[in-house]
């Protein structure tokens, strides 16, 4: 499958961060046995926003690390999907779009990080600075985390313990 990709200007930079909602209502995916007691959340810092739309901002409290990972999301036109639908021009100017000013500024204003210097500056107040590390750079790549932390026997199931 062809496919037309931008990975030169990752559009949305994100980071995770740990979300603490105060009440029991306010606790997306918590499990049942733990109604009585906050929950905590990691997720991405652009879902912050809408969470605490949805739950309330006085429930919860975000808490932004200083040091976090970059999860890029890449985006592409799926050239067989696009072209079997007759779409494959309004995907691209769509694509192309993502990187201008105005797209960067939509993304911007829905909590994401972009990486247009212009627009990143106009919303530098609603980002606290926090170091954005490569996994690549920093792990060795998802490769080496997933045989190392996540197979079974690895540094999750030791923190786990066997259930």
């Amino acid at each position: 499958m062809k496919a037309t990709r931008r990975r030169s200007k990752p559009t949305l930079p994100r980071s995770s961060t740990t979300f603490r909602c105060s009440t029991p209502a306010a606790a997306p995916r918590r499990p049942p046995s733990s109604s009585a007691k906050p929950a905590i959340l990691i997720t991405f810092e652009a879902e912050t926003r809408s969470i605490a739309k949805q739950y309330g901002a006085d429930k919860v409290e975000a808490v932004i690390p200083s040091v976090s990972l970059l999860a890029e999301f890449p985006v592409a036109v799926v050239d067989k999907v696009a072209e079997k639908h007759g779409t494959q021009a309004l995907a691209k100017t769509y694509l192309d779009f993502l990187y201008t000013e105005e797209g960067q500024r939509i993304a911007a204003e829905f909590g994401h990080r972009v990486r247009n210097e212009k627009v990143a500056g106009e919303f530098k107040a609603q980002f606290p600075d926090i170091r954005l590390v490569n996994v690549d750079d920093v792990f060795g790549g998802w490769s080496k985390i997933q045989a190392e932390h996540f197979a079974s026997g690895g540094v999750l199931d030791k923190l786990y313990g066997s259930r």
